[in-house]
């Protein structure tokens, strides 16, 4: 489970973008709790938590949730996409010393990548123990996945905070930068339009 578990902590995907994002405009390790939030809504808190809630149980609501949340999730990475690709002048605002609001956080990590939810619901039952009461054994491995990208994130933080001033000081480099997001954003927006479950 350990080796599985890493390897989709590091799989940098849209999650992985925002926690990027963030750092590079918040004051950093200020507000690790906005990576810490991003890294418990990308690891448990609308996937693992789903799973224990034996939500999976409802195959026909859970499909349908997911087209529902799949739509929003494409709308809300092109307004991204459209908002990076529009901005003027500086892609990287000041550092913000205002906290993100909880609420924010969690509503954009549930849009951003529904279709985690359904890859917990086959990865983490898997290495359930049959002899083990499950609900304590999905506890386990949803925290100890949560754990593994939490320290992922963090990285992804302090590198983005530590690669802030260099970039700032180059407008060439900004440009390039908000159009790569904005292109990555888009990709990513496409990918989950055509994704059928």
């Amino acid at each position: 489970m350990a080796g599985w578990g890493c390897l989709a902590s590091h799989a940098t995907g849209v999650d992985g973008l925002v926690a990027l994002s963030l750092a590079s405009t918040r004051v950093f390790p200020r507000h690790s709790h906005d990576q810490y939030g991003i890294g418990l809504i990308a690891a448990g808190g609308q996937r693992s938590w789903s799973g224990i809630g034996r939500v999976d149980a409802m195959a026909g609501d859970i499909i349908t949730v997911f087209q529902l949340l799949k739509l929003l999730g494409v709308a809300y990475l092109l307004y991204i996409a459209w908002s990076v690709l529009r901005s003027r002048g500086i892609a990287l605002p000041a550092i913000d010393q205002t906290p993100l609001p909880a609420r924010r956080l969690i509503n954009g990590g549930v849009l951003l990548n529904p279709k985690l939810t359904l890859f917990f619901f086959a990865f983490l039952p898997q290495f359930v123990n049959a002899s083990e009461p499950s609900l304590m054994h999905m506890l386990e491995l949803s925290l100890a996945f949560m754990l593994m990208t939490f320290s992922v994130f963090i990285v992804y933080g302090l590198s983005a905070a530590a690669a802030r001033q260099r970039v700032l000081a180059r407008p060439q480099v900004l440009a390039w930068l908000r159009r790569s997001f904005a292109s990555g954003f888009l990709a990513l927006a496409v990918r989950l339009a055509i994704t059928e479950r």
